[in-house]
């Protein structure tokens, strides 16, 4: 897996018991820069089973995934310089995304595992908002069952989330749109328009569409607004 400016490359080694893995990060030339003895057994850390994924989310740190049981996954940012995580969430499934600098996450909030159906309440979560602790930290409010689909997409800028989701109840489909620092927007998808959006730029504001509407978010503003 090579990092982002092509200038050194990671990998997971069996670490024969002594560590969930380790993970080894090199030079092309094959110079070893660190290897990272990650999630001994004396750290006593609960969480994924195995490590399934690793990802390069910035020039410095990595992202380490895996499942803690088939409906709930771990993902955990480790940072090369130290070794030492970072910061990290547990998620409903695999539905995680680092912005594109690698400096924000969003994902969907993990439910608890066996939670009967229509007792389930996911939430479109950003940073360190949703955990063990805050079950309802992030979007939406928990008298509403929304079902999100697929996995967040991230503005090229970084300024903003978005997920599809469509409505337990009426089976209505939305776009939920997470500005950092900002205002939430639930955008409702006409029927038959599809779930599709898309982000792009005007100069220094963001736009999104959905089906035939569009709004923006301007330089410095944290709420988006309506195109007419």
């Amino acid at each position: 897996m090579t990092s982002k400016d092509g200038r050194r490359f990671a990998f997971v080694r069996d670490s024969q018991g002594r560590a969930l893995g380790d993970i080894v990060v090199m030079q092309p030339d094959g110079t070893t820069l660190r290897e990272i003895r990650f999630r001994p057994p004396e750290a006593h850390v609960i969480g994924m089973r195995f490590i399934e994924g690793l990802e390069w989310i910035s020039d410095q740190r990595l992202v380490v995934s895996g499942s803690v049981n088939p409906s709930t996954g771990e993902y955990a940012v480790v940072d090369i310089g130290t070794g030492k995580e970072v910061d990290g969430c547990l998620t409903e499934g695999s539905a995680w995304a680092a912005s594109p600098d690698g400096s924000h996450m969003a994902y969907v909030g993990y439910v608890p595992h066996f939670t009967p159906e229509d007792s389930r309440r996911p939430q479109f979560c950003l940073d360190s908002e949703c955990g063990i602790d805050k079950p309802f930290g992030g979007y939406a409010d928990p008298t509403r069952h929304l079902e999100f689909e697929g996995s967040p997409v991230w503005a090229p800028d970084g300024r903003a989330a978005a997920i599809a989701a469509e409505n337990y109840e009426t089976h209505a489909e939305s776009v939920i749109v997470r500005p950092v620092g900002g205002k939430p927007l639930e955008i409702v998808v006409p029927p038959g328009a599809g779930g599709s959006f898309g982000f792009s730029s005007e100069g220094k504001n963001l736009v999104i569409r959905v089906g035939n509407g569009a709004w923006r978010l301007e330089s410095g503003a944290t709420e988006f607004t309506p195109i007419r």
